[in-house]
C-alpha cells in the first residue's frame, strides 16, 4: 500500500523520503506549489486534497491548483458534517464544469454525511459512484471517529466495495490509530489489491530524528528517496 507523505511546511524536504504524496489546495505559498511540481516531475505520484477538513467551503482553490500542479489525482469537494446530498451534488457539479478542462487528473469522490448518518454516507457512496467519471474513492477517517465507532469499518467498506466495484481505486483519507492496527489491517487488503493508497501526518509528529523509522513503520520505502534527497 502506497502512502502518501504529508509533512508539515517547516520539514518539506523530507517530503522527498516518499514517492508518494498528499498535497493540500489551501496552501497559498509558491515555494510549497514548487516543490510538488518538481516532485511531480521527478516522477512522484501526487494527490490533490480540496482542504475540506481543514475548513475550505470555497473550491476556487481547487480549480486553480489543479491547474498549477496537474496531479495524478485530485479530490473533489465533500462537506463534512452536512446533508449528504451536499457532497454529491457539489461533486458532480465541480466535475461538469472542470473534467474536460483536466483530462490528465482522475478524481476521487469522499462520500459524507451528518454525524453519525453511516447510512446517508452509504447512500451518498452509492449514487456518487454511478459516476464513471470518478475513479477514485475516498474514505475518510471520520468513518470511524464521527459516523461509527468501529476503528476497522474502513476495512470492511472496502471489501465490499473493491467486490462490487472491482475498478474503483481505494484510498484511505488519514489514519484512524496511531497505534497501527487498522494500518496493518489495511496493509493486508493491499496485498490483494482492495487498497490503493493511505496518508498521514503522523510520521512528523515528535522529532525529526524518528521520522524515517515512522514512515519506514507505515510502509514507506525512503531508500529511493532518501538517494534523491542526498543528490539535492
Amino acid at each position: 500500500m502506497d502512502f502518501c507523505i504529508l509533512p508539515p511546511l517547516d520539514k518539506l524536504e523530507l517530503a522527498k523520503l516518499s514517492k508518494h504524496h498528499l498535497c493540500l489546495a489551501q496552501e497559498t505559498d509558491p515555494w510549497y506549489w514548487d516543490f510538488y511540481k518538481d516532485r511531480k516531475l521527478e516522477g512522484d505520484h501526487i494527490i490533490l486534497d480540496n482542504g475540506a477538513y481543514e475548513g475550505v467551503k470555497d473550491f476556487k482553490y481547487l480549480r486553480d491548483k489543479i491547474a498549477i500542479l496537474e496531479p495524478q489525482v485530485a479530490v473533489l469537494p465533500d462537506f463534512p458534517d452536512n446533508p449528504w446530498q451536499d457532497t454529491l451534488c457539489m461533486s458532480i457539479a465541480f466535475l461538469d464544469e472542470y473534467y474536460f478542462h483536466f483530462r490528465e487528473t482522475e478524481w476521487m469522490f469522499v462520500p459524507q454525511a451528518r454525524h453519525a448518518d453511516i447510512v446517508g454516507w452509504c447512500r451518498c457512496l452509492e449514487e456518487g459512484i454511478k459516476d464513471n467519471r470518478i475513479s477514485w474513492i475516498g474514505l475518510p477517517r471520520m468513518l470511524a471517529t464521527d459516523y461509527t465507532s468501529d476503528p476497522f469499518i474502513r476495512a470492511r467498506i472496502a471489501i465490499n466495495l473493491k467486490r462490487e466495484r472491482p475498478d474503483l481505486k481505494l484510498h484511505a483519507l488519514g489514519m484512524v490509530q496511531e497505534n497501527g492496527l487498522e494500518l496493518r489491517e489495511l496493509h493486508i487488503l493491499s496485498a490483494t489489491g482492495v487498497v490503493e493508497s493511505i496518508d498521514s501526518h503522523w510520521p512528523f509528529k515528535g522529532g525529526e530524528s524518528q521520522v524515517v523509522n515512522r514512515l519506514e513503520a507505515c510502509g514507506v520505502n525512503t531508500n529511493a528517496g532518501q538517494r534523491d534527497h542526498a543528490q539535492r
